[in-house]
């Protein structure tokens, strides 16, 4: 069963005893799981998913038994553009919404995670801004105990990032059954290194792969350059990690797009991170 991109629909009650896989992407309208004893696998996307994230109390009748979960966090970006070229009335409620998320929040990791017992597999496909933490996200993991696999996702935009956790705040824990980790869309910033490592420590004894894809949309969709001399300092603190950069003046070695490294480069920054895991056992793979 799935259902996407139906902003219209005001309410929806799925019972259906035989149902295994259900995909729903729209607009936050209570809950629509009565009858799903048999949903294993469930895609989320828009307010709903957010609601799923921030709101776990709500969901906890039918999320404890999913062994498999897919969050498009990004799709209620995609969801409020949306709305803003239709109603505006919809557009003050969308993000009085997210609003009162955020406040609920106060920035930090919420406590009440949704406790997803079952759950084999994980997939997040988020939005976020260059070098900002992501550590926010490894509260999931903590509360699926039983996760094997972890695929990421991630957009670079400027705008609507999930709240900010610093290492102080994230949660720190042990997983002893991840053994699968897979990030898509890296563009080597800081933050993404701080997010792959923690996840690394936190599956230290049983993690078996660590998958990094470069294939990044950052270096088609941010034509400043400025950007990517900050995303980049942040690693050590010295010089910035560029080739070819002179004061005032771009002269990359490598082909590039509106003027912006490629991802050539990220890609040889996630080689030089992989390369620094100890464990001779891990399966490391860059692409």
């Amino acid at each position: 069963l799935e259902i996407s991109d139906c902003c219209n629909i005001e309410s929806l009650l799925i019972s259906v005893e035989n149902l295994v896989s259900c995909t729903y992407q729209g607009n936050q309208i209570g809950l629509p799981f009565k009858k799903v004893p048999n949903l294993s696998e469930l895609t989320l996307g828009g307010a709903f998913c957010e609601s799923f994230v921030y709101e776990p109390n709500k969901h906890s009748s039918y999320s404890t038994q999913l062994s498999k979960l897919v969050l498009n966090l990004h799709t209620a970006v995609r969801l409020h553009s949306f709305i803003c070229q239709s109603q505006q009335s919809l557009t003050d409620i969308f993000i009085a919404r997210f609003l009162s998320f955020q406040s609920a929040l106060g920035e930090i990791v919420p406590r009440d995670l949704p406790q997803l017992y079952a759950l084999k597999r994980l997939e997040l496909s988020i939005v976020s801004r260059v070098g900002r933490s992501l550590l926010f996200l490894t509260s999931l993991i903590k509360a699926s105990p039983q996760l094997q696999e972890f695929k990421i996702k991630v957009n670079i935009r400027r705008h609507m990032p999930f709240p900010e956790v610093t290492a102080v705040e994230a949660n720190v824990f042990e997983h002893e059954n991840l053994k699968v980790i897979e990030m898509v869309g890296y563009c080597g910033c800081a933050s993404e290194d701080e997010f792959i490592v923690s996840i690394c420590k936190i599956a230290a004894t049983s993690l078996e792969t660590v998958i990094i894809d470069t294939d990044c949309d950052y270096y088609r969709d941010v034509p400043n350059f400025k950007q990517l001399l900050i995303m980049y300092k942040p690693r050590d603190g010295k010089v910035p990690i560029m080739k070819g950069v002179k004061t005032g003046t771009v002269d990359p070695i490598e082909p590039t797009e509106n003027g912006n490294l490629n991802p050539f480069d990220a890609k040889k920054h996630a080689e030089k991170l992989i390369s620094s895991f100890r464990s001779l056992e891990i399966k490391k793979i860059v692409r």
